[in-house]
């Protein structure tokens, strides 16, 4: 009897025809928390989100290479779980804006509606998911160790806690030669003390330069914008991607965040190595996926000592996905260019004997070295002075730091001849030069020639065609990994 005083009087207290009888209530579907700003965390406030309660999202990736039809979820509750445990959802919509920075156009529309970024460039991306603030800065110096980051937050709550996600995106290689020659540039132990954002011996200073350089640039934005009523400074988890050059570097600075105690998610496509740190592998928030089929991801070698931060799940789209691949950029054949890659990285791998930051920098021949081997030197021939000063000038800039040129005066027709004293770096930057198309193919294989030392792995090179760099490196490529590769494949 006093059960059904209760029901009864709570049933006196709503409002006619929320009950059916004092004993059942009706129940009715929500179309928004309101006490959310967004009720499915997919960064659309619901004032400008028409499906409330979806946060999967379809499109297209325009690349210059082809244009894939793509989805991906986005939920930034994400970030409230722990950032040592890999996420293949946030695995790929980190791929997304890794590729998004580059400038490809990522068009994505919210499932169901018409809500659509027009993916025109990273902040329209960043925008359209409701990263506030958000705007891409380069990284500005002289020197050859450049790239830009995408930056912007988000303050979210969840489960009584409160974050601010600050996105730290960073574009990989673009079409110069500086950055070319960065990647190449694993840096001389020598001038260590001397370059003032080389922070970390072990590390691959071309990437360790630009990580530092796009820290302070981070740390800069974090500055503008902690005085914001939405930002909070005491709680901010850092979300940090990049593809290739942007991954190396978005490895080196996960690596930085935890080191000096930020929280921090960390996912890298088709990173190169990175360090020589012997504790790499204890960077349990970073996670490296790679293409097994891409020659990317195998510089600076793991012979000479190199690895990644955090773990690597590496996976060959040739041998389980080439189909998949296919249908995804609508290529008929995927070509991984790749043939002899293993005999090319070896022939590379005996260019160095020792570490890598004294040899690569060093001359062994009797004129400017320690006369330990003479195998570094070559003498071109000429019949006059203009083909000896032309043939001179061909050789690119980014290369002439690292090798001494001897001329010698001729007669009418001979002994206008030249030698050139090429140090491994000298060999490498000529590589660059070759794979920042700075140099076409006809002066790689026939105009520069190359001392003895790197014979061997210059027609390696040629032969295997690792110059194009093309299907196993791309983009599109890591967007189908993102989605097959789980947690267990990460070591």
């Amino acid at each position: 009897m006093n059960q059904k005083k209760a029901a009864y009087a709570e049933y006196r207290s709503v409002r006619q025809g929320m009950y059916d009888d004092p004993a059942t209530v009706k129940v009715y579907k929500y179309n928004s928390n309101p006490i959310l700003t967004d009720t499915d965390f997919d960064g659309r406030d619901d004032d400008k989100d028409s499906v409330l309660k979806n946060n999967w999202f379809d499109g297209t990736l325009e690349t210059e290479y082809a244009t894939s039809s793509i989805s991906t979820f986005m939920d930034y509750r994400w970030f409230f779980n722990s950032n040592t445990v890999y996420n293949d959802q946030l695995s790929t919509v980190s791929l997304l804006f890794s590729s998004a920075v580059y400038g490809n156009k990522l068009s994505l529309r919210d499932s169901l509606s018409l809500d659509t970024t027009n993916g025109d460039s990273m902040e329209s991306v960043m925008d359209f998911f409701g990263l506030e603030n958000a705007k891409t800065v380069p990284i500005n110096a002289s020197d050859n160790h450049l790239s830009e980051v995408g930056l912007g937050y988000r303050t979210v709550e969840y489960n009584g806690s409160k974050k601010t996600i600050l996105a730290v995106i960073v574009r990989g290689t673009n079409s110069t030669i500086e950055e070319w020659a960065s990647n190449f540039d694993i840096g001389d132990s020598s001038t260590f003390t001397s370059e003032s954002d080389w922070e970390k011996l072990d590390n691959h200073k071309g990437f360790d330069i630009a990580a530092n350089r796009i820290l302070d640039i981070v740390d800069n934005y974090i500055a503008e914008n902690e005085s914001a009523e939405d930002f909070d400074n005491a709680n901010i988890s850092y979300w940090v991607t990049g593809h290739s050059r942007g991954a190396a570097i978005a490895n080196i600075i996960g690596a930085y965040l935890k080191d000096r105690g930020d929280y921090a998610y960390t996912y890298t496509f088709a990173a190169p190595n990175t360090t020589f740190s012997a504790n790499a592998s204890s960077y349990d928030a970073i996670f490296n996926v790679v293409n097994s089929d891409d020659f990317v991801p195998l510089l600076p070698l793991s012979d000479w000592g190199y690895t990644r931060y955090g773990k690597t799940a590496s996976v060959s789209i040739a041998s389980n996905y080439e189909n998949e691949w296919e249908d995804l950029t609508g290529k008929w054949d995927y070509n991984p260019d790749t043939f002899g890659m293993d005999d090319t990285v070896a022939a590379i791998a005996d260019i160095i004997d020792g570490d890598p930051g004294v040899e690569c920098y060093k001359y062994t021949c009797a004129d400017h070295g320690d006369n330990s081997s003479d195998n570094i030197t070559i003498t071109n021939r000429g019949m006059s002075k203009e083909s000896r000063d032309e043939a001179i000038r061909k050789i690119p800039e980014n290369a002439e730091p690292y090798c001494k040129i001897t001329t010698y005066d001729g007669g009418w027709f001979s002994g206008w001849d030249f030698d050139v004293c090429q140090t491994p770096e000298y060999f490498m930057q000529i590589l660059a030069a070759y794979m920042g198309n700075e140099i076409n193919e006809y002066r790689f294989v026939v105009e520069l020639n190359v001392a003895d030392r790197y014979e061997d792995a210059k027609g390696r090179i040629i032969r295997s065609g690792i110059g194009g760099l093309e299907h196993p490196h791309y983009t599109e490529t890591y967007y189908l990994l993102s989605k097959k590769i789980g947690g267990l494949q990460f070591e």
